[in-house]
C-alpha cells in the first residue's frame, strides 16, 4: 500500500506516529504537511503489512526549477521508492529527479551520483564582525524572499521561499538583510545552525560571504554548524578557511538518468 500523508486516517496516522516514536524518530508533520511535501500530497508512506514506511518528495521547486528531490526515506524498500518515483512523475510531470539516501542504500546504475552534504562544525576562536545588517520584519519581508530567492535560483539543491514562508521566520528563526548602501544578501539563523547565507549573484566574490560567515559565528557563539554540499567549492573552501571542519557525512545525492 502507498499512501500520500494527507490520505491517511486519523487512526493510520496515530499508528505511523507511534511507529516513529518506539524507534526514537521524531515525526515532523509540519514539515511534510508544508509547502515543502505539496501539503502532504508528495510525502507518501507505505505499508508492508508488517509496519509503515515513508517516502517524501520535495515538489517545491517543479515550478521554478523543474526539479524534484526525494528524500525522508525509512522503512521502506528501494523498489517502493522507485514506485513512489514514478506516481510523482506522472502526477507532477517533472522528469528531473534528484535522490538523497544514507550510505547503507545501493542505487541501480540509472542513478548518477552528484555530490554529498556534509555537516561542519566551527572549531575556530570567538570572532567580532563589523556588518550592517536588519533584522526580518514584517516590513522588509518581501526584500528579504526577494534576495533569497534571486540568490538561491542556480545553487544545486537550492530553494525558493514564499513570503509567507519568510513571514513565518519571523518568530522561527533569527534572520538578516545584509546592507552596505543596498542590499546585498541576507542570513538565517537556527538556534546553532547557520541555516543560510545568500548574497546576491552581483555581489559574490566581493568579500561578503566571509563577513556575513562570520558575522553569524559572533551571533550564535557557541556549538556554531551548518550543512553544505561539496560540490559547491566556493562555499567549501570559504568554510574550511574560516575554522570549519566536516562533522559528519549526511547524504549522498544522485540524479536519476532514465
Amino acid at each position: 500500500m502507498i499512501k500520500t500523508l494527507s490520505e491517511l486516517s486519523g487512526v493510520e496516522k496515530y499508528y505511523l506516529i507511534s511507529m516513529f516514536q518506539k524507534k526514537g524518530m521524531e515525526f515532523k508533520e509540519d514539515f511534510y504537511m508544508s509547502r515543502t511535501f505539496d501539503y502532504g500530497n508528495s510525502f507518501y508512506i507505505t505499508d508492508s503489512g508488517d509496519s509503515f514506511g515513508t517516502v517524501g518528495v520535495v515538489t517545491a521547486e517543479v515550478k521554478t526549477r523543474n526539479e524534484m528531490f526525494v528524500l525522508e526515506i525509512n522503512n521502506t524498500e528501494f523498489e517502493v521508492v522507485e514506485e513512489v518515483i514514478k506516481l510523482s512523475k506522472e502526477k507532477y510531470g517533472c522528469k528531473n529527479i534528484s535522490i538523497g539516501v544514507e550510505k547503507r542504500f545501493l542505487l541501480p546504475d540509472h542513478y548518477e551520483y552528484q555530490f554529498k552534504s556534509l555537516r561542519l562544525k566551527y572549531i575556530g576562536s570567538k570572532v567580532t564582525q563589523p556588518l550592517d545588517i536588519i533584522a526580518l520584519d514584517k516590513n522588509n519581508a518581501a526584500e528579504f524572499a526577494r534576495i533569497h530567492n534571486k540568490s538561491f535560483l542556480m545553487v544545486p539543491n537550492g530553494g525558493t521561499m514564499t513570503l509567507e514562508e519568510t513571514f513565518e521566520l519571523i518568530d522561527e528563526s533569527d534572520a538578516y538583510i545584509i546592507y552596505d548602501d543596498s542590499a546585498v544578501g541576507v542570513i538565517i539563523i537556527k538556534e546553532n545552525i547557520i541555516d543560510s547565507i545568500a548574497i546576491l549573484p552581483q555581489f559574490q566574490g566581493q568579500g561578503y560571504g566571509k563577513k556575513a560567515l562570520l558575522k553569524c559565528i559572533e551571533l550564535i557563539k557557541e556549538d556554531v554548524q551548518l550543512i553544505v554540499i561539496d560540490s559547491n567549492k566556493r562555499a567549501m573552501d570559504l568554510y574550511l578557511k574560516n575554522g570549519f571542519i566536516v562533522e559528519k557525512e549526511l547524504k549522498s545525492w544522485y540524479k536519476k538518468s532514465r
